[in-house]
């Protein structure tokens, strides 16, 4: 018990301290050892070799300096001349000998200069036998590089197709389903049905009006099919280079018929006559608009307008009618060069906008007032100097009520020049 073993250390040093002490050891000889090898080697290793390449393939190495260039700038200046070169089309690689030096270019883009020693260090006799072996290079790594640009293009517009073909399917199936739900509703009676009046006379009753609707609902959820089948069409046929030329002959096939038969049309028929029918059209259209904005104002059924904004949206939408007619319906009916209505429709627009300016530059501070709702009906406002609870905010006017109950209306353009004060009516405004 007393004894001591034999290969006992000196007190105060265990067998794992000796064991991790031998191992640094031995890790420091090896490393001696290493950095003594790499010392003994040679210092005359071969230069680095750099490459000419096109988008990653690589057509040529550089390993010489010339005129005071190292190789790898020469690579990387040469690669850069050869994108520009295949990006501006050139796709003819050719050589030009000057002297001992020759250059490869492609098209009229000089790419590389080789001389001398680029011949030598590639086992070459001359720079001249070297440039026609770079020249072929770069004309196989031309046409490489157009034949997978060429895939990619292809695989790119095939993937395009199946994608748009799946929404254009998608689209169908809503619309097909809109149509007969909106068809739906009408024939059941949960959509309600204005009757079809002109000048303010009944032309054609609500129970007429629900039997034809939802005919026509089909009937305008197939058109719009037919459309969109039309719309996919052109945009596949543009994906493609050998179908294009088909597009522009479908395009001619639907547009040109019709617009010589319109034109026919617009020409048989007496200009006044054809006048007095699109002024009824456009009246019964502004009807109805406004009609379906009255409807939204007074709560009835469901629209993306608010309920507060449903009028001054509706007579945005009846003016926009309003002015498109008068710009395409000239040509629309054939008429624009025969009878010089269409002169005559931009001359009334122009003097309209001039004669009208104060007039709309107030609309378009009333459209910014209305939807920008800095104001509405229950705050407190000073406006130019009068100050009331706001009753109405129009595209014309604010309308004030004052403490004695007078209203006033006060137009967009005071607020140009006079201040605006306005005190919320309360914790219901952001409601």
């Amino acid at each position: 018990m007393n004894g001591t073993h034999p290969s006992s250390a000196p007190r105060g040093t265990s067998p794992g301290a000796r064991g991790r002490a031998s191992a640094f050891v031995a890790l420091a000889v090896a490393l001696a050892g290493l950095a003594s090898a790499r010392a003994a080697e040679p210092s005359d290793r071969a230069p680095a070799a750099h490459h000419l390449r096109l988008r990653g393939i690589r057509i040529a190495e550089i390993s010489a300096a010339l005129d005071g260039t190292e190789a790898d700038a020469r690579a990387r200046v040469a690669s850069e001349a050869l994108a520009r070169a295949f990006a501006a089309g050139e796709r003819e690689a050719s050589v030009q000998r000057q002297g001992e030096r020759a250059t490869v270019r492609l098209g009229d883009e000089a790419i590389l200069a080789l001389g001398p020693d680029d011949a030598l260090a590639a086992g070459f006799p001359d720079a001249a036998a070297l440039a026609a072996s770079v020249a072929g290079a770069v004309g196989e790594a031309v046409a490489e590089e157009d034949l997978r640009v060429h895939a990619q293009g292809t695989v790119y517009s095939l993937s395009m197709l199946v994608f748009s073909a799946l929404v254009a399917f998608l689209l169908a199936r809503r619309l097909g389903a809109g149509a007969a739900a909106l068809s739906a509703r009408i024939e059941s009676g949960e959509r309600a049905v204005p009757a079809l009046t002109v000048g303010g006379v009944e032309v054609v009753s609500p129970a007429s009006v629900r039997t034809w609707l939802p005919l026509l609902a089909r009937l305008g959820g197939i058109a719009l099919q037919l459309a969109l089948l039309y719309g996919w069409l052109l945009f596949a046929a543009s994906l493609f280079d050998r179908t294009r030329p088909l597009g522009s002959k479908l395009t001619e096939a639907l547009l040109d018929p019709a617009a010589s038969l319109a034109g026919r049309l617009g020409a048989a028929l007496p200009v006044l006559v054809v006048l007095a029918v699109a002024a009824g059209v456009l009246g019964v259209t502004l009807r109805a608009v406004r009609l379906h904005f009255e409807a939204i104002a007074r709560g009835g059924g469901t629209s993306w307008v608010p309920r507060e904004l449903a009028g001054p949206t509706g007579a945005l939408v009846r003016t926009a009618l309003v002015v498109a007619a008068i710009i395409v319906l000239p040509d629309l009916l054939g008429l624009g060069v025969q009878s010089g209505l269409r002169g005559v429709a931009f001359a009334a627009l122009l003097a309209g906008g001039l004669g009208a300016a104060p007039l709309a530059g107030n609309l378009i501070l009333g459209i910014f007032a209305v939807y920008g709702r800095s104001m509405r009906p229950g705050d407190h406002a000073e406006v130019a100097g009068r100050s009331g609870r706001v009753v109405e905010v129009t595209l014309r006017d604010v309308r004030l009520e004052e403490e004695g109950g007078a209203v006033v209306r006060i137009p967009h353009l005071l607020t140009l020049v006079h201040p605006i004060r306005v005190r919320p009516a309360g914790p219901e405004r952001g409601r």
